[in-house]
């Protein structure tokens, strides 16, 4: 595996004083699935994941599946079965590099991997890991989901702007998912929670949020530096709708106790019956 953390990581530990807490985590991060990943992830029924356009537009998609949707072929190797996004299909033949964040929400638990993808004769997404490590659970809702259907996606494409009803879900949601992309390291897909709220908007094309106190892995953070095209992923858990953006994010650091990113709209898919489940609310984190 190459070097853990590339320069807009590096650039932002030294900006926010966390070079050393950084370096003691970086032997988490590992270049092939721990073996307690390998015998969580078949259990998993969805997958969030990180793809770029030919226009170098970074994407989030939500994948899923029924029972035996996912397989671990080895350490190295990462299955997903038959995949109906289009979009992330498209963005897969012109860019292999691929982010996916595998959440149970009901335990708290996330697996962050990245590497390249190809698509299979079937359709599948076969994925060679260059990164892969466990996440900390802070700020994870607990809730539980069920395959209920066969979904039928549906909804309105390559909008530029936020109208009413988006802003309500934005400004009620309590769960995003945000996508990034540093050509030296890869593609990436992680999670940001918070009380209802905590995503603000301040435009009909401008949304912002706290940047919370996590791992000191700024990850996400330093993809940015080095990369201002990210995606975000909002779901309507109540009605199973999906907000799918495209745009450009900066990070903003007015003291250390107050750092925002502030994500600028490019496009948006408004998708209806995004998912083939029906979720239960448990609990928000302690950490909100």
């Amino acid at each position: 595996m190459e070097e853990v953390f590339h320069a807009g990581e590096k650039a932002v530990h030294d900006l926010l004083g966390v070079s050393d807490e950084a370096h003691q985590l970086e032997g988490m991060i590992k270049g092939r699935l721990a073996p307690a990943a390998m015998r969580m992830l078949p259990a998993f029924g969805f997958a969030l994941a990180t793809s770029i356009d030919s226009s170098g537009n970074v994407w989030t998609s939500f994948l899923a599946g029924p029972a035996g949707f996912l397989s671990v072929v080895s350490d190295e190797i990462i299955s997903l079965s038959t995949i109906s996004d289009t979009k992330f299909l498209n963005n897969i033949k012109g860019n292999r590099e691929v982010g996916l964040l595998f959440i149970n929400f009901e335990a708290r638990v996330r697996v962050r991997v990245n590497g390249t993808g190809v698509i299979d004769d079937d359709g599948g997404l076969v994925l060679t890991v260059r990164q892969s490590y466990f996440n900390c659970p802070k700020y994870i809702q607990a809730r539980k989901f069920e395959f209920t259907h066969q979904n039928h996606t549906d909804g309105e494409h390559g909008e530029a702007s936020l109208d009413d009803s988006h802003i309500r879900i934005i400004r009620e949601a309590d769960t995003f998912f945000i996508s990034t992309y540093a050509a030296a390291q890869g593609a990436d897909c992680s999670h940001r929670g918070g009380s209802p709220g905590f995503m603000e908007v301040l435009d009909h094309q401008t949304i912002q949020w706290r940047d919370y106190p996590g791992n000191n892995l700024y990850n996400t953070i330093g993809n940015l530096h080095v990369n201002p095209h990210c995606g975000l992923l909002v779901i309507d858990f109540a009605t199973n709708r999906i907000l799918q953006m495209t745009g450009t994010a900066r990070f903003v650091v007015k003291d250390q106790d107050s750092r925002f990113v502030v994500f600028t709209l490019r496009s948006m898919n408004d998708i209806f019956d995004a998912t083939p489940f029906s979720w239960k609310f448990l609990s928000y984190s302690q950490f909100n």
